[in-house]
């Protein structure tokens, strides 16, 4: 007669490793984030069958890529809702899961991006799956969404007789300017 007793294995970490923004702490749509996922948090001297990562991100991002070393993983869920299949993972599983902005109506400025990942595993290939935890995007690594704000104004000028009504053939010259407005949601736009 043999019986195991799963023991508690560490919660996955997740750390922000890299974001395509310009201003720390700021994205706009387009700028990508890789985030590194590390399950177990803590490596073990075993081998985990059937783990499967779910990342639900936050529904301003959308999927690019994952790896697992330098071997690429295929999302199986979701552009919005990663679902990485990684089969036998011995002692640890190092995942880099890189997401973007999107360009959609809830990619607007002032949103903060965090997001949730866990993970599941078994015992033996085809065993029942067992709650390995889950980590949501630490408050010190959440990326805030900022957009550009531009105004333009015209303005226009005779020069054929300087300050006089224009008429036909006068030569006439218009000046474009345009204003980016920085603040707390804004971002630079040139």
């Amino acid at each position: 007669f043999n019986m195991n007793n799963v023991a508690p294995l560490a919660l996955p970490t997740k750390t922000l490793l890299s974001s395509t923004g310009t201003v720390s702490g700021e994205v706009a749509v387009g700028d990508e984030l890789v985030y590194r996922i590390t399950l177990p948090g803590t490596a073990v001297p075993a081998t985990l069958f059937d783990v499967q990562l779910t990342d639900v991100l936050n529904s301003s991002m959308v999927f690019v890529s994952a790896t697992n070393g330098a071997a690429s993983i295929p999302n199986s869920g979701t552009p919005s809702n990663v679902m990485l299949n990684l089969g036998s993972v011995n002692n640890q599983a190092v995942i880099d899961l890189r997401v973007r902005v999107d360009n959609s109506a809830v990619a607007n400025a002032g949103v903060l991006i965090d997001n949730t990942a866990s993970y599941t595993y078994a015992l033996a290939t085809g065993g029942v799956p067992i709650n390995g935890g889950s980590v949501t995007t630490a408050l010190g690594q959440r990326q805030k969404i900022v957009e550009p704000v531009v105004t333009l104004s015209k303005a226009v000028v005779n020069t054929t007789p300087p300050g006089g009504a224009p008429s036909a053939g006068d030569v006439l010259r218009y000046t474009l300017t345009m204003t980016a407005v920085n603040g707390a949601d804004n971002s630079s736009a040139f």
